[in-house]
């Protein structure tokens, strides 16, 4: 007995000591590609308090957390590259404990030329909203061809969102109130690391703001705006999608109309030429006039009436295209709302990325259908685009 407690005395000697804390992430996952908004998650094991978490992206420090949960989300951009994860927890002792995490490029048969697709995908089911779906319930289908899912994302992920905002002279009283308050709500419930760009028309710009966090210079414009002057939707939409083609995320049109386009130089056409060559989503909220029912009718001094209704046709189908969709209201009492509603929407969206496999970039239609692994549940997403 004495042989084997000396025996045990000179291997508990020889051990190395037992760390008082260990960390490490939990996501995202080690050898897989990452792209756009990520979740950057770290568990810390230890009977110490814990100060901080900081983690860092290739070196950089991209946040310090000092509470738990210890996460953040963080847009890491969509080049395809490999990255080094590093993150820094700090204990009440002073105690610094580290951990690294390493992700990989994707490889697409070694051609790294081919665009990251996002789509924002909305499910539902008996009338309510599905938010608890895992990357393994989707797939996605890109011209008949199964994807590989490479990003998944849900809840507030960052976006970049254009509030488009008729403000001509038939909006003038109450019916701008409501829609200016309307607005102001959507920008209310804005996260942190959204951005938003107010452009407020009629035949011409009649105000905006760069894309912006900060709520003073987004609630300045809407109160500094008064009715005036015709509409040209298709010229401002135009502007708007191609104003966002270079932000990075969830891109996002909210426009909102009382009446038909009646002065833009543009086609609708052109305008749906580009929605389809866009990964923007395009919302509309048109306020209908009294009594107005089924598709305006009507001829301009630019388009005869069967050129009117195939405008408004056209508008409606870019917006569903797009994974959009249409808010019609009866009244201005209904104008907070739909915005409210578009927030709320957005703010439970889940995003997927793929790289398609077959791209041709020979500019056909390719369709998209993405399906998910849920009895009754109805998906709603862009149904296409243009392989450019």
């Amino acid at each position: 007995m004495k042989r084997i407690a000396i025996a045990l005395a000179l291997t508990l000697a020889a051990a190395p000591a037992l760390r008082a804390a260990d960390a490490w992430f939990v996501s995202p996952d080690a050898g897989l590609g990452i792209f756009g908004p990520v979740t950057f998650k770290a568990h810390v094991e230890t009977t110490e308090v814990v100060e901080s978490v900081e983690f860092f992206v290739d070196g950089r420090s991209i946040g310090l957390v000092t509470a738990e949960p210890w996460e953040l989300l963080y847009d890491v951009g969509y080049e395809n590259q490999e990255h080094r994860l590093r993150l820094v927890a700090t204990l009440a002792t002073g105690e610094r404990v580290e951990a690294t995490r390493e992700t990989a490029s994707f490889k697409v048969d070694d051609e790294l030329d081919i665009e990251l697709r996002q789509l924002y995908v909305n499910v539902m089911s008996e009338g309510r909203r599905v938010t608890d779906l895992g990357r393994e319930r989707f797939r996605i289908f890109d011209g008949g061809n199964a994807e590989t899912i490479v990003t998944f994302e849900h809840g507030d992920i960052p976006m970049t969102a254009v509030l488009l905002l008729d403000c001509s002279g038939s909006m003038e009283g109450d019916r701008l109130d409501a829609a200016l308050s309307g607005a102001s709500t959507f920008l209310s419930r804005m996260a942190p690391l959204d951005e938003a760009k107010l452009m407020l028309f009629s035949d011409r710009l009649l105000g905006s703001t760069p894309f912006t966090r900060d709520q003073t210079v987004l609630e300045q414009a809407l109160s500094s705006v008064a009715a005036d002057g015709g509409t040209a939707i298709n010229d401002y939409l135009f502007a708007s999608l191609k104003m966002l083609d270079g932000r990075q995320g969830r891109r996002v049109i909210v426009l909102f109309t009382d009446g038909a386009d009646l002065h833009s130089l543009l086609r609708m056409r052109d305008v749906l030429w580009k929605a389809q060559r866009s990964q923007a989503v395009l919302y509309w909220i048109y306020l209908k006039e009294p009594g107005e029912s089924g598709q305006p009718s009507f001829n301009t001094s630019w388009r005869d009436h069967e050129e009117n209704q195939e405008e408004y046709k056209l508008l409606r189908r870019a917006v569903t295209e797009s994974g959009g969709h249409i808010a019609e209201l009866e009244s201005i009492r209904d104008l907070e709302g739909a915005f409210g509603e578009i927030i709320d929407e957005l703010r439970n969206q889940y995003v997927l990325g793929y790289y398609p496999q077959n791209s041709r970039r020979d500019g056909s239609w390719r369709d998209v259908d993405v399906r998910v692994r849920r009895l009754g549940a109805r998906v709603r997403t862009r149904q296409g685009y243009i392989d450019d």
